[in-house]
């Protein structure tokens, strides 16, 4: 009973693992492109294509033909069942575009042809191109209408757009969860190297807009105040704590510490905008890169 509750809780808050469907025809064959998660950031992608049924020397035959084909993917695996055609890779943010995934379907479907092998489904003009939509689910060829009314039916029971107010809870929540991970060895890190503001700056920043996109998962505009928020208010708190570690292990007791800190803060201005400035350029920068890449397949759009 917990177990189930929790494994609900989990999934409410993204941390299932699941899978981000592209799915349709192209060139005529039923095409199917799975996006596997862990913990909200994409890591390995499997690509399917359908055709006729297999016999078990035609798979060995094309497995080899497959392993043997030179793909744009690194670390790719391909695997032939009874009538799919699969290639598992692993997901890589520097080295994957819609390019080179175009290129990978038409290198596996020239092996079908090559072989003879007719699609699973009759080809159809009203049903062509790949979709890209949050999905998870059985592979489906749909026209227009039909995708247009699955991508609503989706961001409706899902929730994919969330009210401002639950999305600032659980922006909070989870990028204080994630930035209390980092506080205690950033701030062990600033006890021992200088200077601190740009250690915890860059730390803290990444963190918080983890747990805000790991909590959140609604890409919009609200993600990039929230982020910036969370970022300023950890750098202040990982800064504040450096000190106080730094003060108490050097053998002072705690009102004497508040009277050190309070007597100094003049002097830790620049480092204090210091950190401001690296948390807020590093937090941009992540949220663009991160939007960019983690983002590509929440939104639909042809290949």
């Amino acid at each position: 009973m917990i177990g189930r509750t929790l494994a609900r809780f989990g999934r409410r808050m993204g941390w299932y693992r699941g899978p981000d469907g592209v799915f349709g025809l192209y060139r005529g064959y039923l095409v199917s492109i799975q996006q596997q998660l862990s913990f909200g950031v994409p890591r390995k992608e499997t690509i399917r294509v359908e055709t006729q049924p297999l016999t078990p020397e035609q798979q060995v035959d094309i497995s080899k033909t497959l392993a043997d084909t030179p793909l744009p993917m690194r670390f790719a695996r391909p695997e032939v069942t009874g009538s799919t055609l699969c290639l598992h890779y692993r997901r890589l943010f520097t080295a994957h575009d819609r390019h080179e995934v175009r290129k990978v379907i038409d290198a596996i479907i020239d092996v079908a042809e090559a072989y003879g092998l007719d699609p699973a489904v009759p080809a159809d003009p009203d049903n062509g191109g790949l979709h890209f939509c949050l999905y998870r689910g059985k592979v489906m060829v749909l026209d227009n209408a039909a995708f247009k009314r699955l991508r609503d039916n989706h961001r409706d029971r899902c929730g994919n757009h969330l009210p401002p107010s639950s999305s600032y809870v659980y922006g909070v929540a989870g990028g204080s969860l994630y930035a209390l991970v980092g506080v205690v060895p950033t701030v062990l890190a600033a006890y021992l190297m200088e200077p601190l503001p740009v250690v915890g700056g860059i730390g803290v920043s990444y963190l918080c807009y983890y747990g805000y996109r790991q909590f959140n998962g609604a890409v919009g505009s609200r993600t990039t105040p929230a982020m910036l928020v969370l970022s300023l208010l950890w750098i202040l708190v990982t800064t504040y704590g450096s000190f106080w570690v730094q003060l108490l292990g050097e053998g002072r007791n705690w009102s004497e510490a508040w009277w050190y800190t309070s007597d100094l803060r003049q002097r830790y201005i620049y480092d204090g905008g210091l950190a401001i400035i690296t948390g807020v350029l590093a937090s941009i920068t992540l949220s663009r890169y991160y939007l960019r890449s983690a983002g590509r397949f929440r939104e639909a759009r042809p290949l």
